[in-house]
C-alpha cells in the first residue's frame, strides 16, 4: 500500500490527474491508494483534476464505496474533497444519498445524513 501511495503522490505532484489517463486514475483508486494524499500546493489528487472525466473517476469510486457499505472508503472519497452531492450520471441524477438507501448499510446512511453539505 505505502508503494502505490508513493506512487499517488509522485502522480498528484505532477499532475497526472489532467494527463487524460482516466483509466491511470481508476486503476489507482480501485486499488486502494489514499485519495486525500496532497501534493506540495496542499491540494488532492480531485481537487488538482481540470476534466469532468477524471471527476468523474473519483465520484465512481466514491459510489461504488458507499453501496458497498465501505465506510472509511466513503470517509476518505469525501475527505479529499469528492462533493457529496455528486451524482452518477446526468441522466438519472441518483446522488450519493440516494446510493446509500438504496444499496448502503444504516452506517453509511448515518455517515451521509450528518454530513456536512451543500445543497445546489
Amino acid at each position: 500500500m505505502l508503494c502505490r501511495n508513493i506512487q499517488l503522490v509522485r502522480w498528484i505532484k505532477h499532475c497526472e490527474p489532467n494527463s487524460g489517463s482516466v483509466d491511470s486514475v481508476r486503476t489507482l483508486l480501485s486499488s486502494g491508494v489514499n485519495p486525500c494524499v496532497q501534493n506540495d500546493a496542499n491540494r488532492t489528487a480531485y481537487q488538482t483534476a481540470e476534466t469532468d472525466e477524471i471527476r468523474n473517476a473519483f465520484v465512481q469510486e466514491l459510489l461504488q464505496a458507499t453501496a458497498q457499505s465501505s465506510l472509511g472508503r466513503v470517509c476518505q472519497m469525501l475527505s479529499s474533497g469528492v462533493p457529496l452531492n455528486s451524482v452518477d450520471a446526468a441522466k438519472t441524477q441518483n446522488s450519493v444519498l440516494h446510493w446509500a438507501v438504496s444499496f448502503g448499510s444504516d452506517d453509511i446512511v448515518r455517515c451521509v445524513l450528518y454530513t456536512d453539505w451543500e445543497i445546489v
